[in-house]
């Protein structure tokens, strides 16, 4: 029997009308894919990617400049200080002896980025995973195999003052084989930072949150994940008790979105159905706040995940990194050179609505052709039971979606077919009267 993955949405979609609201596509000028962005204001702000690509705006992206990074190597991270002092990090695999490390690059400007130097170029077996810029201080957390048989994670955090000439290494606590995906301060004392335990030999992943009130020189381990195949990244709060994160099995980079409300010692999943497929998020306080993700995906939530709403993107690439510099203005990176912006926070008409549809209406999948996931939506305008069927090249049916009654509005499938046959499929809707079917092709 073929495997398979569904994924039930009910969604609140949002126009179609696009004009001057909603997301709109600006010129990158560029190809490669972009995964990472930082506004220091609504006009100043820098984007970074494969081919050590840095771009930079001074007028809210209307154009973008290509900056000379003096590299060639991937960039995944990028903070500002302020409009001067900035840094970015990568990281690539090496392929040779010795085959567990990886090759790291951090380049740094202290003139906006009109000038960018080459800090650290060097093969290592650890790496940086994420940077966090606090008055005073970077932090960042590093990750990687340990070198002897490559088996064992290792890892750390580390802080600089003189903007990352100098580090200094904050878990000197028993802190074996574990590698450090992420870290988050929200001053100069109180931070947060997520450890993964993982042993070739034994395969087994674990997960621990530990927190720091003393600007790193002692620990607290708050949180143990039960041994699985997760892991957790991306973690951010906004005060002491409430923040967020992804997490996703470890071989993919797309999260649900979890919430914790007493500091990170208890954590819970937002939303089982639509705050999945994600890759980045960004609040702009504890209720407020944006996930990007696979596909295009676009949710905005105004009640700190309880609830969310789809935004048309009005693009089919995956989204990498984003960022709101307030309510209104916020700005998306993608694969394939793709800048996106909005100065109305993402809406499609001056104001949200989440109305029913007034049609019935199947949408062509997306992405298409697909490998091996794809997103089917549809709009009943009224209740009915319906039933959303696949079928392949010959007719046969291959696997029931929906069968049974919804109430009117706006509906999406998630659909996995990781071990289906490459090929031509077809998937209809019934739902009362309306019936329709169409096209779909899986390449792999």
């Amino acid at each position: 029997m073929k495997r398979f993955t569904i994924t039930f949405t009910i969604l609140l979609l949002t126009s179609s009308a696009f004009s001057q609201y909603g997301w709109i596509q600006q010129q990158s000028g560029i190809t490669e894919s972009l995964h990472n962005l930082y506004f220091i204001n609504e006009n100043t702000g820098w984007a970074v990617g494969d081919s050590g690509i840095i771009l930079h705006t001074t007028n809210g992206g209307t154009d973008w400049i290509l900056q000379n990074s003096n590299t060639r190597k991937p960039l995944f991270k990028i903070v500002f200080a302020d409009e001067n002092n900035g840094r970015v990090e990568g990281n690539y695999p090496v392929y040779g002896i010795p085959f567990c490390y990886e090759g790291v690059i951090s380049v740094a400007t202290t003139n906006g980025g009109t000038n960018w130097i080459v800090i650290r170029e060097t093969i290592s077996e650890t790496y940086f995973t994420d940077l966090n810029k606090t008055e005073n201080s970077y932090y960042a957390s590093i990750a990687g195999i340990e070198q002897l048989n490559c088996m064992a994670s290792i890892g750390g955090i580390l802080r600089t003052t003189n903007n990352g000439q100098n580090w200094t290494n904050l878990t000197t606590f028993n802190d074996s084989n574990y590698r450090y995906n992420t870290i988050n301060f929200i001053n100069d004392q109180e931070g947060w930072a997520i450890g993964e335990f993982y042993n070739d030999v034994s395969s087994m992943w674990r997960q621990k949150i530990i927190k720091t009130t003393n600007s790193g020189t002692g620990w607290e381990i708050i949180y143990y994940d039960a041994p699985d195949f997760n892991s957790m990244w991306n973690l951010r709060f906004f005060n002491s008790t409430t923040g967020y994160l992804l997490k996703g099995f470890w071989t993919n980079d797309w999260g649900s979105l979890s919430k914790t409300t007493d500091g990170g010692r208890n954590w819970f999943q937002t939303d089982s159905t639509i705050a999945i497929s994600l890759r980045s998020f960004h609040f702009i306080n504890q209720d407020t706040g944006w996930c990007v993700g696979w596909g295009g995906k676009v949710i905005r939530t105004n009640n700190g995940g309880t609830n969310w709403t789809y935004q048309n993107s009005a693009v089919t690439n995956h989204l990498n990194s984003v960022q709101f510099i307030n309510s209104e203005t916020g700005n998306i990176v993608g694969s394939d050179g793709l800048i996106l912006k909005t100065g109305n926070g993402g809406l499609t008409s001056a104001g949200e609505f989440t109305s029913v549809p007034s049609s019935f209406i199947l949408e062509q999948n997306f992405p298409n052709p697909f490998n091996p996931v794809t997103v089917i939506r549809y709009a009943l305008a009224q209740s009915n039971f319906v039933t959303l069927k696949i079928y392949d090249v010959l007719g046969k049916e291959v696997l029931t979606l929906v069968n049974e009654k919804q109430h009117a509005g706006n509906y999406e499938i998630e659909f996995n077919a990781e071990n289906f046959f490459s090929g031509v499929y077809f998937y209809k809707i019934e739902a009362g009267d309306f019936s329709d079917v169409k096209r779909m092709l899986l390449i792999k």
